[in-house]
Formats: C-alpha cells, sequence, structure tokens
C-alpha cells in the first residue's frame, strides 16, 4: 500500500503484505511515526497527499472541523483503509477524541486493530472496514501484556482515560516548556519510565553542546499511575542548571534517557530562550 502522510512527510513505500511472528499482517512501526501532528490521526489511502505550499481542500476540512459522523463518511468516501489515533497530541481534546471512536466502534465503522508504543499513551490503529474488507488479517491476537491485559482491554482503559501499558522507555517534561522564556539558572523537571528501571537521565543543552546529568528521586504519584514497572523506583529527574558561558541566548534542550539496559531514548527538542 501506499502511504501518504497529510502532515507533509511525504510519500513512503510500505509493504503492509509481511507477515508478523503472530501470522498476522505487519502494520509497521513506522506508521506511529507519521501521525498528522495536526489533525492527529494518520490517513492511509492513495488520494490523501502530502502538502508543499498548498493544502488539499480533503486535509483543511479534516484539520479545521470536530471529529464527527461526517469524519468517517468523508474518509470512507475518500478510501481510507487505516487510521492512527495519538491520544498525546490531542490534549484537551482527548475525551472528544474518545467519544468519536466509541461510537465509530458501536456504529461498525471502526475496528481496532493493535496498539504501538509511542509517547505516553500510545498509538492506536484501527480499520474503517467499509473500505478495508480484510482487515481481521491485521488485527492483533488477543494476548495478554506484562501488566496482565489484552489489546481490546487496553483500549477499554484508553478510552475510559486510564493508563495503558507501554514496553518502551516513555517520559513527560514538565520544565521548561517549549518556546520558555528563561532568566538565571533554569530549572529541569519531569519523569521518566521504562520496563527495564532508569538508570540516569541527561540533559542536553544547545544541541547537546553542554551535558548536565540530573538527579533521580522516587514520585510515588508515578508509581500509582504505572504500577506495571517494578524496576522503576527513582522516575522522578531534575535540576537546576546555572547557565553556561558560550550558550546562545536563542538555544534548545533535550532529554535523554538511558535504561537499565543502557538503551537510549530521547525526548523531542524544545527551544527555549535563556538570558
Amino acid at each position: 500500500m501506499v502511504e501518504r502522510n497529510p502532515g507533509g512527510k511525504g510519500t513512503q513505500r510500505i509493504d503492509g503484505d509481511a507477515a508478523r511472528p503472530d501470522g498476522t499482517a505487519a502494520l509497521p512501526a513506522a506508521l506511529a511515526a507519521l501521525v498528522d501532528p495536526v489533525v492527529g490521526i494518520l490517513l492511509l489511502a492513495g488520494i490523501f497527499d502530502g502538502i508543499s505550499g498548498f493544502e488539499p481542500p480533503l486535509h483543511y476540512k479534516l484539520r479545521t472541523e470536530p471529529l464527527s459522523d461526517d469524519t468517517l463518511t468523508l474518509l470512507e468516501r475518500n478510501g481510507c483503509r487505516f487510521v492512527v489515533v495519538r491520544p498525546d497530541w490531542f490534549g484537551w481534546e482527548a475525551p472528544g477524541a474518545f467519544a468519536w471512536i466509541k461510537r465509530g466502534i458501536a456504529q461498525g465503522r471502526l475496528v481496532f486493530l493493535r496498539r504501538f508504543d509511542a509517547g505516553i499513551n500510545g498509538d492506536w490503529v484501527f480499520a474503517l472496514p467499509r473500505v478495508e474488507k480484510d482487515w481481521p488479517r491485521f488485527r492483533a491476537p488477543q494476548t495478554r501484556d506484562p501488566a496482565g491485559f489484552t489489546p481490546d482491554e487496553e483500549l477499554a482503559r484508553l478510552l475510559d482515560s486510564k493508563a495503558t501499558y507501554n514496553g518502551a522507555t516513555f517520559a513527560e517534561l514538565y520544565e521548561p516548556k517549549r518556546m520558555s522564556e528563561i532568566s538565571g539558572p533554569m530549572l529541569v523537571t519531569g519523569w521518566a519510565v521504562s520496563p527495564n528501571g532508569i538508570r540516569s537521565v541527561n540533559i542536553r543543552i544547545d544541541s547537546g553542546r553542554v551535558q548536565v546529568t540530573a538527579d533521580l528521586a522516587i514520585r510515588d504519584d508515578v508509581t500509582r499511575a504505572f504500577p506495571w514497572y517494578p524496576q522503576n523506583r527513582r522516575n522522578a529527574f531534575s535540576k537546576l542548571i546555572p547557565r553556561p558561558r558560550g550558550v546562545p541566548e536563542e538555544t534548545d534542550l533535550q532529554i535523554e534517557i538511558i535504561d537499565g539496559s543502557g538503551r537510549r531514548t530521547l525526548l523531542p527538542d524544545v527551544p527555549i530562550t535563556w538570558r
């Protein structure tokens, strides 16, 4: 199938017919990386094209209008086969998106296929069965994850605004916020969770030219929210950093997390102004 990202990432060829170890057809993890950050969904169909100086009317309509039954009708009429939902990017609109998913499933117009690890709440892949008639071959088997939930049970938790299990490192940076203006020392705070525990958290400043190791501590609220990671005791990180010499005012910060197995995870880059 041909995947075109409405967010302007271009066109990529994906072999959607490759078999997974569980015997189902592959839905590549690459789908998760191409979710449109404006719309919050990824549309897969030959008709959806990328944006380069011109926004197609279809993309504009999807971006500006609230999710509704008309959205599903529009997707079906344009041959959309799959939808990927990334809850992390919906923010305060997440309850409305969850209601849309529930309604689509109840109407038989959306079918849940599988979840990919991504961010805190994952990426959730659905088929539009009126278009993708062969959707069962993409559906994940209902085996239990390390938290004890099947994929369908994890979806029910998500739609009930509860935490779901990640098999990879995930984290949240509280401070500084994107485009923050900072004077004097900079306070960096957040939390990180991994199935393998957290070995260290590094704060990379000015494209990594300056690196500072954060202090780790226990946060009971994070442990309660994500109780399936027994190795993850020190899950909070923080550091008050004096302004280094030679760092320009317009700079950036990025969090690097090293888990207990030595695997490295980078959070998205955060532009800041530091005076």
